[in-house]
């Protein structure tokens, strides 16, 4: 029996401007390791060190860090929601948007308020693949500073890559936080057995309307739709 090979599956990612590109794209985790990673022995002579764990080994070809693409600074306060300021307009919508925990997941966190990050980028994959979002952990000093709020995303009919996360009311009163451009802040991981490329590049606005505009769901009750949609698909297809 011959069993045919699936083809290789392309994730594409895509930019407004040539300079987040340039600049802070998403890449393989295997190409944007954690500083401390390189340098770290695999065996301290009395003991092994992370270097032989397969669970983080097998991460690195198999995950996309995404980095912020611009500067944040962060005020937070104990009362109303935090200000967030950015010199960064991505196209079509504010920098980033707090909704309030109180009535989104009443009881969940109430020490925490919520940060969206609205991201520029926008991928594509011509098959829904299910895609895991998880804070990126290993690349971060403090962990515990800005938490990501974990997801499953699919980029076959939706696109966008925003970055939702939340933060402790308590976590800026006096100073505010800075969250440098290029921080990796996400790691994504196709939850698929197949072998994938990872392609990065501008979007024009010819390729917007051919793969993006008519999943655009930013003016039609948004996940609602999505979901409606996406529900009418599944069923055609079974």
């Amino acid at each position: 029996m011959f069993f045919k090979k699936k083809k290789k599956l392309t994730f594409h990612a895509y930019a407004p401007i040539g300079q987040l590109v340039d600049l802070f794209p998403p890449v393989l985790m295997e190409d944007n390791l954690p500083n401390w990673y390189k340098p770290l022995p695999a065996d301290l002579g009395y003991g092994l060190t992370v270097k032989h764990c397969s669970g983080l080994k097998d991460l690195f070809p198999k995950t996309i860090v995404m980095p912020l693409w611009a500067d944040f600074e962060i005020k937070t306060s104990l009362m109303n929601q935090p200000e967030v300021r950015t010199s960064f307009s991505p196209p079509g919508g504010p920098p980033s948007v707090s909704h309030s925990l109180d009535s989104q997941v009443t009881g969940a966190w109430p020490a925490y308020s919520n940060i969206k990050f609205s991201s520029p980028w926008m991928f594509w994959c011509d098959e829904p693949v299910p895609c895991l979002v998880t804070q990126a952990v290993w690349h971060q000093k403090d962990p515990s500073e800005l938490q990501v709020v974990p997801g499953i995303l699919e980029f076959r009919h939706q696109h966008q890559t925003n970055i939702n996360t939340i933060i402790r009311k308590d976590a800026a009163l006096e100073d505010p936080m800075m969250i440098r451009a290029g921080t990796p802040m996400i790691y994504i991981t196709p939850l698929t057995e197949r072998e994938w490329d990872l392609k990065v590049d501008v979007w024009s606005p010819n390729l917007f309307a051919k793969l993006f505009a008519r999943w655009d769901f930013a003016n039609t009750n948004g996940s609602l739709q999505y979901q409606r949609v996406r529900s009418i698909i599944n069923r055609k297809q079974t």
